[in-house]
């Protein structure tokens, strides 16, 4: 989630500026439609991504579907769908979300896994291991940690899972 967040953030932001920087010689223009249309395609790939990694069952917009044939009609139709914007509002937020999805998972697994490793590990820092009130420096505190690790790691899992299903829930309202 987070590296796809940073693409679409760069290919967004970037387009979205030269689009605008370059509106003064026109070329700014088709440079804006092409951003809006490309962002229905990283759109179709995200629903792909969610219905397969999550098992959802997230339907391809029917919005911009038009009975024109000539070429400018369909590319209007396309732009002023509702679904464009929704998910251009998507594709924003995958950075900051896979932010704080990246940091909260990150650091639940990583406090779990160190409690878990705990009788190995907490003599090799000299002052033991400290979690902000309690500090490991004995046998007896590493294994007590062990179990409290395993706790940890359920809640983890959960947190994963909890994750999931809530993006899920965002993906099938704004894709």
């Amino acid at each position: 989630m987070f590296p796809l967040g940073v693409a679409y953030f760069v290919l967004l932001t970037v387009g979205t500026a030269l689009g605008v920087g370059l509106t003064v010689v026109l070329v700014g223009v088709p440079l804006l439609i092409g951003v809006l249309l490309g962002s229905r395609y990283l759109c179709a790939f995200e629903r792909e991504l969610t219905n397969k990694l999550l098992k959802l069952n997230v339907q391809p917009p029917e919005d911009a579907l038009t009975d024109e044939t000539a070429l400018w009609p369909q590319i209007r139709a396309r732009v002023v769908a509702r679904s464009t914007w929704t998910g251009l509002v998507y594709l924003v937020l995958k950075l900051p979300l896979g932010i704080v999805v990246f940091g909260l998972l990150a650091v639940s697994l990583g406090v779990s896994v160190g409690l878990l490793l705990a009788p190995f590990i907490y003599t090799i820092p000299s002052t033991g291991i400290e979690l902000g009130i309690w500090t490991i420096d004995t046998l007896a505190e590493a294994v007590i940690a062990v179990p409290i690790g395993i706790i940890g790691l359920l809640v983890s899992v959960f947190l994963f899972n909890l994750t999931a299903r809530l993006l899920g829930k965002v993906a099938l309202i704004l894709l």
